[in-house]
């Protein structure tokens, strides 16, 4: 039985042909979204489906023209780690997300889906070099397609490049969460759930379409406080078309003072868990009240449990401040699957078990961290 792959334009690509069956818990790898990255003018958007007699796994990807994100500099986040990559590279995952996954099926056997996984890899390997480009790059890579990459590349640059957040959900509501967390940490969050929730009468839940005219500029401030400034017009415009390609799986939750939004948080629900995507708050309007930690916690959270859900994906940054509120950690690699040296691999591998054990050291982060998740990308 061979495997067969087919490439196209995401905008080509049937939900019912099978893509959205592979892509049932993955948020950023869902046509969806990807439609809604199609829509930046720094790259295109691709999607790979391998299959026998029905669909076995699937990656998109992107030939990215201009790269106008820092966090999506692939030679950048190696150079920053003691590491180079030269040439250019096709980009596997999604546009934009910062979660890369190989997409399978959840009833094929092993072996084929690792010969799926080998074709979607070469198939994509021809399609770069058509393009005159030097290879695949994956960034942002879970462990299991790490591993699975890898697999199909052994001499493969595998590195550590950022920390995911993920608040498990266990129990039917907030206090069951608050009761995980332990005693310390309780008693700390008690004051600041308690001021979230005397706050939410002034919060109301609205389709992103209806209020990005509104919340944009809150976005922009905000990554502006955080060094990560933006435009307001380009920022308006992505949110614009996440909300226009995803529709109603499109919500915000929005803060308001005197009918005038003072913060907001975006956020999409797939499979068992609520993805918080951006978040904006007015610090000056809402000075004294816990407005940024309810709107990027306390609220979702407990929207999380009334929809029945079992996560919160807060996604990469902050890890401490996500940890103290009940998140754990999991890595996210960079696979770069242009064969590198064997000194290149053993820098690679030194820094994540060098990232591994601080993480691990660390009084506040090191209970958030399963060692499971990290030994098999580095072995």
């Amino acid at each position: 039985m061979s495997v067969q792959v087919d490439v196209r334009d995401v905008a080509e690509v049937d939900g019912a042909a099978g893509w959205s069956v592979l892509a049932r818990d993955h948020l950023y790898s869902d046509l969806p979204w990807l439609r809604a990255t199609a829509t930046d003018p720094t790259g295109t958007v691709g999607c790979a489906l391998a299959r026998d007699t029905a669909p076995l796994a699937a990656l998109p990807f992107a030939q990215v023209t201009r790269e106008g994100n820092a966090f999506y500099r692939w030679p950048d986040l190696l150079a920053a780690r003691g590491l180079h990559a030269a040439g250019q590279r096709l980009q596997l995952g999604p546009r934009r997300g910062y979660r890369t996954a190989v997409l399978t099926a959840p009833d094929a056997d092993g072996a084929r889906l690792d010969d799926a996984v080998a074709a979607l890899v070469t198939t994509l390997a021809r399609t770069a070099h058509d393009a005159g480009l030097d290879g695949l790059v994956a960034p942002y890579a879970d462990t299991a397609t790490a591993v699975r990459l890898r697999t199909v590349v052994p001499d493969a640059l595998v590195v550590h490049v950022a920390t995911d957040a993920w608040v498990p959900l266990v129990g039917t509501g907030v206090e069951d969460h608050l009761e995980r967390l332990g005693g310390h940490r309780r008693r700390r969050l008690r004051p600041e759930v308690a001021a979230a929730e005397r706050l939410a009468a002034d919060v109301e839940r609205r389709p992103l379409a209806d209020v990005v005219d509104e919340v944009a500029p809150l976005l922009a401030r905000t990554q502006e406080r955080y060094g990560h400034p933006a435009p307001v017009g380009p920022l308006t415009a992505s949110l614009r078309a996440q909300a226009a390609a995803t529709g109603d799986r499109a919500e915000a939750l929005v803060l308001r003072r005197d009918g005038r939004a003072v913060g907001f948080v975006s956020f999409y629900a797939q499979g068992d868990t609520l993805y918080l995507r951006a978040l904006g708050v007015d610090h000056e309007a809402t000075a004294g009240e816990p407005a940024y930690f309810a709107l990027a916690f306390h609220w979702p959270v407990r929207l999380a449990y009334e929809r029945g859900l079992r996560a919160v994906h807060l996604g990469i940054e902050s890890a401490e401040a996500k940890v103290l509120r009940g998140a754990r950690l999991r890595p996210l690699w960079l696979v770069d699957l242009v064969p590198a040296s064997a000194r290149q691999r053993s820098a690679a591998v030194r820094h994540g078990e060098r990232v591994l054990s601080e993480l691990e050291a660390s009084r506040v982060l090191g209970h958030a961290v399963d060692r499971a998740d990290w030994v098999p990308a580095l072995g």
